[in-house]
């Protein structure tokens, strides 16, 4: 059950991966980077935040015994102040990378769709743990931009 409980929090905190896109990228100037050095930046990138949200969701999880799950309030409280904060200011820096040329209004979609499953996530923070995939939008909006590695859909 703990490990289920792992892969069920680590699949969502990496849903929202793709929020980490912009931490460590550079500016690509007022005409933006092409569309594969952004992916290249944002793969880069989002697999390094893969590793920051399952360490924070290995963290959690390596608190409980075996067979036991985290209490409503300790899921309320990782999200609260761990899960939401952490994306929403990931989301914030990846808006200040200049898009590719062109392409302002696809890594827009995506972010506002971020921003959407956040704002369901801090009204019901239950839906990281009860199978619901608040990024779902967001992870298929990024998987076919290209930026599979940080979506966690097909």
């Amino acid at each position: 059950m703990r490990a289920k409980m792992a892969r069920r929090v680590a699949a969502l905190l990496a849903a929202g991966c793709l929020t980490v896109s912009a931490s460590g990228c550079g500016g690509g100037g007022s005409k933006g980077i092409s569309k594969a050095d952004y992916l290249a930046r944002a793969k880069t990138v989002c697999q390094q935040g893969n590793k920051v949200l399952t360490a924070a969701s290995n963290y959690i999880v390596s608190k409980l015994t075996p067979g036991q799950k985290l209490s409503e309030a300790e899921v309320n409280d990782f999200v609260r102040k761990t899960v939401i904060p952490t994306i929403r200011d990931q989301v914030k820096q990846l808006r200040a990378i200049p898009p590719p040329k062109g392409e302002k209004a696809h890594v827009e979609e995506i972010y506002t769709a971020l921003d959407k499953g956040l704002d369901d996530l801090d009204q019901n923070p239950k839906k990281l743990s009860d199978g619901s995939n608040v990024f779902g939008n967001a992870d298929n909006l990024a998987h076919k931009y290209g930026i599979s590695v940080c979506a966690t859909t097909g």
